[in-house]
């Protein structure tokens, strides 16, 4: 037997094997039961982690290494797991089954020497076990060895047990080193052996490659591999799509709200002072509004008050003439219109800007003054008028209040 060396880590630290630990029991049992759970939920990666912060070198129960072992080789520790097959191996623990795993472990993180050693370990024990030739054909590919030396190993192996894997293998090795009718009966016998499954439609492809007639099974095997092949391309090509319209969509509304952003900032800028006409059409509309609801009102107050016919002949005249001062205030605002849309018409015969533009400050002016004088008359009519209806309802009282003496 070998006596192998290892490292082991604890808590991070990195220890020698025959340091002794003092580790509370009941603790340790705690974190055992908690790797058992996360293995049977199939949870690894996390249960490697908690074996990695503990000390194994008192545990000399196999099982319990043996689940540790699978717990880290599942999540692709296998430097971990090598060091916990090592402590296993030291104690006599695990068998010939330990000294296969432990040969694969060695395999795998490139220890070759190690592992030749414990080959011809596990050939001595377990000469009539058709697994040492798979183990070294694993340990002869993984040091390069040609491939004439591996046909002969898988050739050895076939003899003892059929495989598909390793017949595939085996054809593909065959392919390789240009053995064409050794390829094509082993592709051959495949199909035959297994009907269906990964290794089998590898071999038709493999025999296809050759450029050989392929049987109506290995026919309809390769026409289920297109057919998968194009639904898997047609799969491929609508995620493409469904992506891509995903993507413009996505970029569409980034447009919209980069534009909504833009239309935010130049907003402000867009609102512009009205123009100096639909200002003067405002004042006049204004204006019209105010003399007809002053007129609306004191209309009431003289039903309101029952005053005699003349006062209210006088209020009516005095609303006229106020209309009429409006509509010549709205003709001189057409007036300046149609002038402004000469000068807009006719640009070569337009006035100067100096003098265009004393114009319409004039028109400006007038326009403003007669609103104004308009608005002023108004106010002073209707004034007067409810001075006069007050005084004639103090007349009226006076005459009653004599009558009733008399």
């Amino acid at each position: 037997m070998i006596k192998l060396y290892g490292v082991f880590r604890y808590e991070g630290q990195f220890i020698d094997t025959l340091e002794v630990f003092n580790v509370d029991k009941y603790e340790f049992n705690i974190k055992l039961e908690q790797i058992k759970k996360l293995a049977a939920k199939k949870e690894y990666k996390q249960a490697a982690q908690i074996a990695k912060e503990m000390n194994w070198n008192k545990v000399k129960d196999w099982s319990t290494l043996a689940t540790v072992i699978n717990v880290q080789e599942a999540a692709g520790d296998y430097e971990e797991a090598r060091d916990m097959a090592i402590l296993a191996y030291n104690r006599n623990l695990g068998g010939r089954k330990l000294i296969y795993k432990l040969t694969e472990f060695f395999i795998k993180v490139n220890d070759f020497e190690n592992a030749e050693e414990l080959y011809k370990e596990y050939a001595k024990i377990s000469a009539h076990d058709v697994n040492r030739y798979i183990l070294y054909y694993d340990l002869r590919r993984a040091q390069g060895a040609p491939d004439a030396e591996l046909v002969k190993i898988l050739e050895d192996y076939k003899e003892s047990e059929i495989d598909e894997k390793y017949m595939y293998e085996l054809a593909n090795l065959y392919y390789k080193t240009g053995r064409r009718e050794e390829c094509i009966k082993t592709c051959d016998n495949l199909v035959l052996w297994f009907q269906d499954g990964v290794y089998v439609e590898n071999a038709v492809k493999l025999k296809e490659k050759l450029g050989v007639n392929l049987s109506n099974t290995q026919r309809r095997i390769l026409g289920e591999i297109n057919a998968r092949k194009s639904d898997e391309e047609a799969n491929k090509e609508r995620m493409f799509m469904e992506q891509k319209e995903l993507a413009r969509l996505k970029k569409d509304e980034v447009g919209d709200v980069l534009e909504a952003d833009e239309l935010k900032k130049t907003e402000p800028d867009s609102v512009k002072e009205q123009p100096a006409s639909e200002a003067k059409e405002n004042i006049a509309s204004e204006h019209d509004n105010d003399s007809s609801e002053d007129s609306d009102e004191l209309s009431i107050d003289l039903v309101q008050n029952n005053q005699n016919s003349a006062l209210k002949e006088s209020i009516v005249k005095a609303i006229e003439r106020q209309n009429e001062a409006n509509k010549e205030a709205a003709a001189a605002i057409a007036e300046n219109k149609e002038k402004q849309k000469a000068a807009e018409d006719n640009p070569a015969g337009s006035l100067p800007d100096s003098l265009s533009e004393s114009l319409s400050d004039s028109s400006d002016n007038s326009f403003s003054e007669n609103v104004s004088k308009a608005s002023l008359s108004l106010k002073e009519l209707i004034e007067n008028a409810k001075k006069k209806i007050e005084n004639s309802c103090e007349k009226i009282s006076r005459e009653d209040e004599e009558e009733e003496d008399v």
